[in-house]
């Protein structure tokens, strides 16, 4: 007879803490994580892993030599005796050009179509005000998500990895606004913090509409601002990428210790770790709006308020 497992067993300390965390996100209200929520998550992950593998490496590009063999004989013509030359016989033997073939049109080759898709008016702009008591974006212009973070683990946020973020008041405020989103920390020695947001429910987001964002912040160093691609997440959770995933395309920003408005365009946007062929970012295409802090840039204490997608 086979021993039976004691029912009274402890459980692992890995479900102990994914427990905990759901009765916190309960207690919180935030919003249930669905298969999408999951799949951004993940994709933080991989960003970071992106992030700790590009401090380590550069890409060069290396090739082998192809010899080509293959010669054109020079045309060495022996002159003929005088009795046999001729003016027809001097025309015959002149070299003529080989015609050349007529060029083919490469057609370019369309990217997938998202299976779903939202499309903005461009009617209203503002992202996220943060004058309210909850992790969801504003529902504005087909818009809906929550803010999350995500870490490298190797340090401490003052919001627990893998956590709902939610406003915080603005000592003194600034102006009218009250709240902003504040995220702060210790010291990261891996690739750092990633917290963001969807755009759009389990969809792409079509912002084709505006020109960029703006945003208003403070804080020491660094961060970068990106919007992910539908083709850069992995094809395991929905997206169309198959190696080298979560390149996001981003622009760093230097903060200061005073609020200050910053502006990304779109043109502005780049990958910052290519390993292949660099992708033209596409406004019509995004998932996620994302923020970094890099580990160089810890510990840090940041403030992000009113972000808005800049009018054409």
């Amino acid at each position: 007879m086979s021993e039976e497992r004691d029912r009274d067993e402890p459980v692992d300390a890995e479900q102990a803490e994914l427990e905990r965390l759901l009765l916190r996100s309960a207690k919180l209200d935030v919003p249930p994580m669905s298969a999408h929520e999951a799949a951004r998550l993940r994709g933080f992950e991989e960003i970071g892993a992106r992030l700790r593998t590009r401090a380590r490496r550069r890409w060069a590009v290396t090739g082998g030599v192809l010899a080509v063999a293959a010669g054109i004989g020079l045309l060495v013509s022996r002159p003929l005796p005088p009795s046999h030359v001729s003016a027809e016989h001097v025309r015959d033997v002149t070299p003529r050009p080989e015609p050349k073939p007529a060029p083919t049109a490469v057609l370019p080759v369309a990217p997938p179509r998202c299976a779903a898709l939202v499309v903005a008016k461009g009617d209203a702009p503002l992202i996220e005000d943060f004058e309210h008591e909850d992790s969801w974006v504003l529902a504005a212009d087909g818009r809906k998500g929550s803010w999350i973070t995500y870490d490298d683990g190797t340090g401490k946020q003052s919001t627990p990895s893998r956590s709902g973020l939610f406003p915080s008041h603005i000592p003194g405020a600034r102006g009218a606004s009250k709240q902003a989103l504040h995220v702060s920390g210790g010291k990261f020695s891996d690739w750092g913090v990633t917290f963001g947001t969807e755009l759009a429910d389990a969809a792409c987001y079509d912002a084709s509409a505006y020109a960029g964002i703006e945003l208003w912040a403070k804080g020491p160093g660094e961060i970068r601002v990106g919007f992910q691609m539908i083709d850069v997440q992995d094809v395991k959770y929905g997206g169309f990428c198959q190696t080298d995933c979560y390149d996001t395309h981003r622009k760093i920003i230097t903060l200061t210790p005073a609020f200050q408005k910053y502006v990304v365009r779109w043109e502005e946007l780049r990958q910052l770790f290519v390993a292949g062929p660099p992708l033209a970012f596409d406004p019509r295409r995004v998932r996620f709006l994302e923020f970094n802090i890099a580990a160089k840039d810890t510990p840090f204490d940041v403030w992000i308020d009113d972000i808005s997608f800049v009018p054409r």
